[in-house]
C-alpha cells in the first residue's frame, strides 16, 4: 500500500514557465438600419423596401440561432500535455411546433508537443460531430432521432449501470464526466405516463472508448465489427423517491485483451457482448439526496481468459445542497475486475475493487466565477487523482479556466499520466459569439 506525500513530492517538483497567447479575431459581424420613424405611405410605395426588410429580419434571425466559440488549450506537466486550439459550432432552432433541431460540431487542432502527436510528432487536425439529432415531440411522446448520448444512472463517476455510451478519454476530465463522453447515432424514444417514464433506445453501429486520435486503424476495424445496440428503461415516481429498471442487450465499452495462440503475437482484441439488468434509485430528504445503482452483467466476456462470467455492481452515493449552494457530492463503486494478469508463474486472478469519488461545486462573483473540485480513488492498482478547477466569465464574449490537478500511484506513474507528471496545470481561453 503506497503511502501518499503530496508535500514531499512537491518538493522535488519544478513547475515550467507556461504562458499562454491567445489571439482569434473572427472577422463576423451583421449590420443592419432601420429608420426610426417609417411613413404608412412610403412602406406601401416600394414593395422592394419591404422584401429587403423581411430578407434581413430572416437573416437576423437565423444567427441568433448559431454559436461559435473558438478555444485555446494549455495542460502542462513536466512536459507540455496537451496544445489544442479548437473551432466550434453549435445551432439550435426549432423549425416549426413540436420539433427541434441541435447541431454541434468541434475542429480540434492539434498543435506542437500535444500527447496525441504521436511517434511521428506531426501536427493534425481532426474533426467531431458530437450532436446532430432532430427531436419531435406528439401528445405526451417525445423521440429524438440521430448523433446523441445517453447516461444512466444516478450517482456521478460510478459506472454500475451507466454502460451505454463509451467515453473519449483524449479529452481532459477535469470535473465533470459529461465532457468526456462519446455520442452515437441513435433512436431515443421517451414516452410520459402521469408518474410513469418509458425509455428506449436502438443503436445500429456500437461505439467503443476512444484512448487516442492517430493510428488507431486496429481499434476502428474492431469498432465496425460491432453490431446494433438496443434497450428499455422504466422510471416511477412518488413523492420524493424516483425508482428505473432497466433492460439492455449491450457491447462493452473498452475493448479487452484475449489470449489466442491463433494470433501472431499469442494475444487478440475482442469486445464482451452481453445483456444488462439494472435498477436505480433516488431518494430525496430535504437538501440530501440519496443514490443507489444495481447492474448486473450476464454472461460478459473476461479480461485475458476470454470466458464469459456473470456478475453484480453496486454504487451507492449521495449528493447535498448546504444553504449557502455549496453543491457536495459522494459515491462509491464496487465491481468484480481481473486484479492480476496471467503470467508463467501467476495464475489470472479476480477481485471486488472499489472506487470512490468525491465532488464539489460553488459559485462566486454573481455566478461569473465556478469553482469545482473532483476527487478519486481507485483501489487496485491503486490510483489517487484530484482536480481542481476554476472559470471565469469575462464578458459576454471571453472565459478563462485554470485547472490544477494531482495524481499518485503505486505503479509507475508513467501509466497513469503520459509525461510522468503528478502536478499539472490546464490553462484555457475561450471566445464565444
Amino acid at each position: 500500500m503506497i503511502s501518499f506525500t503530496p508535500l514531499k513530492t512537491f518538493k522535488f517538483f519544478r513547475w515550467w514557465g507556461c504562458c499562454i497567447v491567445f489571439v482569434s479575431i473572427y472577422p463576423f459581424a451583421g449590420v443592419w438600419a432601420q429608420a426610426e420613424t417609417l411613413y404608412e405611405e412610403d412602406l406601401l410605395a416600394s414593395d422592394e423596401l419591404a422584401f429587403e426588410f423581411q430578407e434581413s429580419y430572416a437573416d437576423d434571425s437565423w444567427r441568433k440561432d448559431l454559436h461559435i466559440t473558438l478555444q485555446q488549450t494549455f495542460f502542462q506537466g513536466e512536459q507540455l500535455e496537451v496544445s489544442r486550439s479548437e473551432a466550434r459550432v453549435e445551432y439550435e432552432v426549432a423549425p416549426w411546433e413540436g420539433a427541434y433541431i441541435r447541431l454541434d460540431n468541434k475542429y480540434t487542432y492539434y498543435g506542437h508537443d500535444d500527447q496525441q502527436l504521436g511517434a511521428d510528432g506531426e501536427s493534425f487536425g481532426h474533426n467531431k460531430l458530437q450532436e446532430a439529432w432532430l427531436q419531435l415531440s406528439e401528445s405526451s411522446c417525445v423521440t429524438k432521432v440521430g448523433r446523441q448520448s445517453l447516461s444512466w444512472g444516478a450517482i456521478e463517476g460510478a459506472f454500475a449501470v451507466d454502460v451505454v455510451s463509451p467515453f473519449d478519454f483524449t479529452e481532459p476530465l477535469l470535473t465533470d464526466y459529461s465532457n468526456i463522453r462519446l455520442s452515437q447515432d441513435m433512436i431515443l424514444a421517451d414516452c410520459y405516463f402521469s408518474n410513469t417514464k418509458v425509455q428506449s433506445f436502438y443503436v445500429a453501429s456500437a461505439r467503443i472508448n476512444t484512448f487516442k486520435q492517430k493510428n488507431t486503424s486496429l481499434l476502428d476495424a474492431l469498432e465496425d465489427s460491432l453490431n446494433d445496440e438496443w434497450g428499455v428503461r422504466a422510471t416511477q415516481g412518488w413523492k420524493g423517491l424516483d425508482v428505473s429498471f432497466m433492460y439492455a442487450h449491450l457491447y462493452g465499452n473498452e475493448p479487452l485483451t484475449v489470449i489466442d495462440i491463433k494470433q501472431p503475437g499469442g494475444l487478440s482484441l475482442e469486445v464482451a457482448r452481453y445483456d444488462f439488468i439494472g435498477l436505480s434509485a433516488t431518494w430525496a430528504i430535504g437538501r440530501l439526496l440519496l443514490e443507489f445503482d444495481l447492474g448486473y452483467k450476464k454472461n460478459e466476456l473476461e479480461n485475458f481468459s476470454g470466458k464469459e462470467r456473470s456478475h453484480v455492481e453496486t454504487a451507492f452515493g449521495f449528493e447535498y445542497t448546504t444553504s449557502n449552494n455549496h453543491q457536495l457530492n459522494a459515491g462509491v463503486w464496487i465491481f468484480d475486475e481481473v486484479i492480476q494478469k496471467p503470467t508463467l508463474d501467476q495464475n489470472l486472478k479476480r477481485g471486488a475493487v472499489q472506487s470512490w469519488t468525491l465532488g464539489w461545486g460553488k459559485t462566486y462573483l454573481n455566478d461569473d466565477l465556478v469553482m469545482s473540485f473532483l476527487g478519486s480513488w481507485l483501489e487496485e492498482p491503486e490510483v489517487l487523482s484530484s482536480t481542481l478547477l476554476a472559470q471565469y466569465q469575462w464578458d459576454d464574449f471571453w472565459n478563462f479556466s485554470s485547472a490544477l490537478t494531482y495524481t499518485d500511484s503505486d505503479q509507475t506513474i508513467e501509466l497513469v499520466s503520459l509525461n510522468g507528471s503528478e502536478f499539472a496545470l490546464l490553462l484555457k481561453a475561450k471566445l464565444e459569439f
